[in-house]
């Protein structure tokens, strides 16, 4: 069975706490990858969310 997933809900969240990341890091310190490993999200879905 698929799973049902709530595309709108996940963008909030991943906005959320990519604020947090960006907070700690410091805009110079986040690059893609890191950002997508700290959410623990591949690039891929980082980019097209």
């Amino acid at each position: 069975m698929p799973k049902i997933v709530d595309h709108e809900q996940m963008r909030k969240e991943l906005l959320t706490q990519s604020f947090h990341y960006f907070a700690y890091q410091g805009y110079k310190g986040v690059t893609m990858r890191s950002l997508a490993k700290a959410l623990d999200i591949s690039t891929g879905t980082l980019s097209s969310a």
